[in-house]
């Protein structure tokens, strides 16, 4: 054994107990920061593009944050598919107050308006062979509610 190999070897075992504390508090704040796009506004605006595509559907619903101030126009829903917007409509589950009221959502024909931070379940449906409202997005606190507010506003069975 050469004079000083214990020093270095315990140097080397202090250094990687020191990068594993780092690295454990470096998960820890990384975890914390939502990666940016899973917003309400962008993953509405996804599974709009996605029943856009296919023609006709009902998404899975999503269980989403709005932010507090956060609008959602139809116009950013359908982003940039060809759809006008006069074609898609918003609602909110009939009597479903633990997400839509006053203090929580306003949610109209055409916007979604987070009054106060709110989660709730968003499910976005379509049917492009119908003549006037084309696609929808329901807002619930189940998904369940969520889905049968969209396949209610868009007449789907």
């Amino acid at each position: 054994m050469k004079k000083g190999q214990a020093f270095e070897t315990m140097m080397l075992v202090i250094s990687v107990i020191v990068a594993i504390a780092i690295l454990g508090v470096l998960l820890n704040i990384i975890t914390k920061v939502q990666p940016p796009g899973n917003d309400a506004k962008s993953e509405i605006a996804k599974d709009f593009k996605d029943i856009y595509s296919k023609g006709f559907g009902v998404a899975q619903s999503k269980k989403l944050t709005f932010k507090k101030g956060t609008i959602v126009l139809r116009g950013e829903v359908k982003s940039d598919t060809p759809v006008d917007t006069s074609y898609i409509k918003f609602g909110c589950a009939p009597g479903d107050n633990v997400v839509c009221s006053e203090q929580r959502l306003s949610v109209t024909d055409t916007q979604i308006e987070a009054v106060n931070e709110v989660e709730a379940y968003a499910d976005v449906c379509g049917d492009d062979s119908k003549d006037t409202i084309k696609y929808c997005v329901g807002i619930g606190s189940t998904p369940q509610k969520a889905r049968d507010t969209c396949t209610t506003l868009c007449d789907i069975s």
